[in-house]
């Protein structure tokens, strides 16, 4: 059991890492291309709901107790929302600023849980 809940923990870290890497790698491609911002959304998106699905099943688990890894779920929802947003700053409006803007929060978001999470899944 012990040695599942050490993968999932990994694999948790391993997708809100991922998330970071892509929206870093679309901000240093500028936010000027719009198919390729879009693309990057929705990528960080799906990778960031894994890992709350993941830190929600090693809370289940209790692997992982909520009250240490409450203010880490937060900060997942934050990173959800401001993606969100930045899609449809995208897709409605079509402003790469905004989405710009969007995602480096979202960024800042999911920098927060992984560090908030690193002491609680190194065990």
């Amino acid at each position: 059991m012990q040695s599942l809940i050490n993968y999932r923990s990994f694999i948790l870290a391993f997708f809100m890492m991922f998330a970071m890497v892509t929206l870093q790698s679309c901000a240093s491609l500028g936010y000027e291309d719009i198919d390729t911002t879009r693309k990057a959304i929705v990528v960080a998106n799906a990778e960031v709901r894994a890992a709350n699905f993941l830190l929600q099943d090693l809370i289940a688990r209790r692997a992982i107790s909520k009250k240490d890894a409450g203010r880490a779920l937060q900060s997942l929802q934050t990173a959800k929302n401001n993606l969100q947003s930045a899609l449809n700053a995208v897709d409605v409006s079509g402003d790469p600023v905004l989405a710009g803007s969007k995602l480096e929060r979202a960024n800042i978001s999911i920098s927060v849980a992984l560090r908030l999470l690193a002491p609680l899944v190194e065990n």
